[in-house]
């Protein structure tokens, strides 16, 4: 028996301190936060009232209602779902120590200058190049920029993402975005 230990510390070497337990704030003191979710639910019930003054037209392949009724119900539907959660699990105030990024780290202007770049080669390149063109540039930058170094995935990444977004847009969505060479050969029309 004089191997067994007396208490629970002796089974850990080094024992790591707990963060301390707070209690939740009274629910008086969370109207701040049932604001904003009432904000979020007057938001997209407002989207979804002044959608239906949008006017149809009988030459509109997807109606000009759908993504504003998609964005005012998500609106509506995240308004309600934050409410219940400001009820059901009330905020103990850790704010920070509950976020995992490092307040006293300092500012990358290396990766904000590049990500800067990419965007301006983006907006000399639409106009000459066209948005696949531009897009898949801008993408390419930005991956770079954030620290990968795998540049074969990265660019076919970047190329079918432009493309993809380039065919949503111009062939199902009707919105005709600037084409340049290259969306000769790839549109359908």
């Amino acid at each position: 028996m004089a191997d067994l230990p007396r208490n629970s510390t002796d089974y850990e070497a080094n024992p790591e301190p707990q963060p301390p337990v707070a209690e939740p704030l009274p629910f008086w003191l969370r109207w701040s936060e049932l604001l904003i979710a009432a904000i979020v639910i007057g938001l997209g019930v407002l989207i979804l009232v002044e959608t239906q003054d949008i006017r149809m037209t009988p030459m509109s392949r997807v109606s000009p209602r759908t993504i504003p009724l998609i964005v005012g119900g998500g609106l509506v539907l995240v308004g309600i779902w934050y409410a219940i959660e400001i009820v059901r699990s009330p905020y103990t105030g850790h704010g920070e120590e509950s976020e995992d990024i490092d307040p006293e780290a300092e500012t990358d202007w290396l990766v904000i200058a590049a990500i800067g770049f990419g965007l301006v080669c983006y907006a000399m390149l639409m106009e000459y190049a066209g948005f696949i063109i531009a897009s898949a540039v801008l993408f390419f930058i930005s991956a770079f920029a954030m620290g990968s170094r795998k540049f074969p995935r990265d660019a076919s990444i970047a190329i079918l993402l432009a493309v993809a977004i380039f065919l949503l847009f111009d062939t199902w969505l009707g919105v005709r975005l600037p084409a340049g060479e290259i969306a000769g050969w790839i549109s359908w029309e």
